[in-house]
Formats: structure tokens, C-alpha cells, sequence
């Protein structure tokens, strides 16, 4: 987990910082679109060197680069997001699926068992054991030693405890 980390943090940090840099330029941009669009006012209103025609169609090219540039800026802006305490709330899911599980509703059990177990579970008639094991438990389980050899399969008392509450909701 703290190679992953420790990656996502780079990447987002690196783009974070290449989106901070686009900014400032795009932010440039708007300023100097602005002083263009405030010398064609000042020739048209004060100096009369320019007619009403042409400053209408400057005016609104000008007006027209200005609100694409916004809309560039605001697409390329990252959002305050808190990648720290995202990866925090990640490694709790990917460290804790039972108690996860436990606290679950119904609907959330649904949920955590589609990401956790895509392709459902298998019975045998003394336990249930996974099909193929998701992305995020494979990665889990590489980090850290089994616990047990039966990794991967829940006691049957558990199992038809929890089937009954599925099937009651």
C-alpha cells in the first residue's frame, strides 16, 4: 500500500502542478485579453478613432476569446480535492472489507461485494469461497502474508447467517 501511495501522490502532485502552471498562463491570457478589449473601448469612446461596426466586431471576438479562455481555466483547475485523506479512506476499504461488511446495509453489502468480489461468490455446500477475487483484495492480499490456508472463504455459520439477512431485505 505505501508504494501505491506514495505513486498516486507523484502523479497527482505532477499534475497538480502542470494544471497550476496552465493556470497562470491561461490567467495571463484573460488579463491581457481584457487590456486589449478596455484600448478598443478607450479608441472608440474617447479618441473616435474607430467606427461603431468595427468596435462591435472586435469587441465581441475579443469577448468571445475571453470566455474561452475562462472556460479552459476552469476545465484544466483541479478541484481542492484531499488526495491524502482519499488514500486513507481507500487503504481502510481495501484493509477492512469485514468490518465494512459487518456495518453494512444490505444495499451497501450489494455494493462493497460487486467491487470487492466482481464476479460473485461460490458455494459448496460447507462454505463459500470467491470466483475471481477483485482488483482491489488481489492487490491487498500481495502486501500482506495470509492469515490462514483458507483465505478467501467465510465459516458456514457466518455465510447462511448472512444469505438469511440478504434474503430478508
Amino acid at each position: 500500500m505505501a508504494l501505491f501511495r506514495a505513486v498516486v501522490l507523484d502523479v497527482w502532485r505532477n499534475r497538480h502542478d502542470a494544471a497550476r502552471k496552465l493556470a497562470g498562463k491561461l490567467d495571463r491570457r484573460v488579463r491581457k485579453l481584457e487590456r486589449r478589449k478596455a484600448r478598443l473601448e478607450e479608441a472608440f469612446l474617447y479618441e473616435e478613432t474607430i467606427d461603431r461596426a468595427t468596435y462591435q466586431k472586435h469587441g465581441d471576438r475579443l469577448s468571445e476569446e475571453r470566455a474561452l479562455a475562462l472556460m479552459e481555466k476552469h476545465d484544466h483547475e483541479l478541484e481542492g480535492l484531499d488526495v491524502e485523506t482519499l488514500l486513507n479512506y481507500a487503504e481502510f476499504v481495501a484493509e477492512n472489507p469485514t468490518r465494512l461488511w459487518e456495518e453494512a446495509s444490505p444495499e451497501q453489502r450489494r455494493r462493497l461485494q460487486t467491487f470487492l468480489v466482481p464476479t460473485g461468490v461460490t458455494w459448496d455446500g460447507e462454505r463459500i469461497g470467491t470466483g475471481v477475487t477483485g482488483l482491489a483484495r488481489r492487490a491487498g492480499a500481495r502486501l500482506r502474508p495470509a492469515a490462514s490456508p483458507r483465505r478467501g472463504t467465510i465459516p458456514r455459520r457466518r455465510a447462511l447467517r448472512d444469505l438469511e439477512r440478504l434474503k430478508a431485505a
